[in-house]
Parts: C-alpha cells; structure tokens; sequence
C-alpha cells in the first residue's frame, strides 16, 4: 500500500480496478460486435433500438444490433462511470500507480476470455432467446447475427407491403408490434438454421 494509506492489507493488485476496467471492456467489447454492418441496408425504427430501449438494460445494451453513433454513446457512458474509479484509487492512496495498473491490466484480460466464452455458450443457445432456463433465469441476451436480422426485417417490410406501408405504420405509434414481428421472424430464422445443422 502507498504511504499514508489507512488500508494495511495487500494491495496487489487493486480490485476496484479489475472490476471498473473490466467492466469496461466486457460492455465496450460486446456492444462493438453488435455495430450494424456499413454493408448492409437499414430500415428506419426497424432496424436498430430507440434511445429509451438502448438504456434499458444496463449495463448491456438494450438492442441485439446497434448503430455506431449508439455504439460511442454507450461507450463514452461507460468510460465516464467507471474509468475514474481507477484513479479514485490512487488520488485516496489507497494503491499505487503499479497496483492500478496490475488491476486494469488483470481486468481486461477476464474481459476477454469470459467474452471468448460467453459467445460459445450463447450462439448455439440463441433460439432459446426469451425462454425461461430452469424456471429461473430468462435467456435475454440474444448475439448478434446480422445475416439473418436483415433478412427478417426485409421480411416483415414485404409482409406489410413495402417501406413507405411500414413507415405509415410507424408513424401511427405501431413500431412495438412490427420490432416485435421482426424478433419472431429471426427467431425463426434461427431455428431453421440450427435444425438443419444439426440434421
């Protein structure tokens, strides 16, 4: 511990740094997978989440796809709360520069490999998106896939005849009902893909 430190135990390395720092990378690395391809055609209130709807589940980002101006908000979001904690630890000599460094450092690397296995558990789990698991938890982090969330809002546009058909829809306040079409079209999507892998 630095001098003049109240804390006597060890200081190595800083636990608020681990958490903040990993914290950090976990949500800025998952959310930077869920950026809309530039590629890729995009419906207006289709496509992407509301405001009110990014925020919502905090800390993880309320859509499965975002775009990259939402992607900069919850990443300077982010970095606002949680990166000052580091320093916090220092300027309350309560660690050393080395000790938050150590932490930072350690935190990133959890960040990558819990990533790293999160998305091996969670993409062939990704029909079950909304469903209870042992009547306890509820699956409601669903993983990006690009491919097949464009096809199903292409879909549900087809469905309704067209895009100026859905806009006037979306102006009418209908958008919940069609996302929530959009969601069941490329839950279905998903199952299809998964039986005939799996055949």
């Amino acid at each position: 511990r630095p001098h003049m430190s109240c804390n006597t135990t060890c200081g190595m390395p800083s636990g608020h740094s681990v958490f903040a720092i990993g914290l950090v990378a976990l949500m800025a690395l998952d959310a930077y997978g869920r950026i809309w391809p530039k590629q890729m055609p995009v419906v207006e209130g289709l496509t992407f989440c509301t405001p009110g709807e990014l925020f919502s589940d905090l800390p993880f980002p309320g859509g499965e796809v975002i775009s990259f101006t939402q992607y900069i908000q919850l990443a300077a979001m982010w970095k606002v709360f949680l990166v000052p904690i580091t320093w916090s630890r220092i300027h309350l000599y309560d660690h050393t520069v080395y000790q938050v460094l150590m932490g930072s450092l350690l935190g990133l690397a959890m960040a990558a490999l819990w990533l790293c296995l999160w998305q091996q558990v969670l993409y062939p789990q990704q029909w079950r998106t909304g469903r209870r698991v042992g009547r306890i938890f509820k699956h409601n982090l669903p993983v990006p896939i690009f491919k097949l969330r464009s096809l199903a809002v292409s879909s549900v546009v087809e469905q309704h005849g067209g895009h100026e058909a859905v806009q006037k829809m979306l102006q009418e306040g209908k958008r919940k009902q069609l996302f929530q079409e959009v969601n069941d079209w490329q839950r279905g999507l998903e199952r299809c893909v998964n039986a005939t892998a799996a055949a």
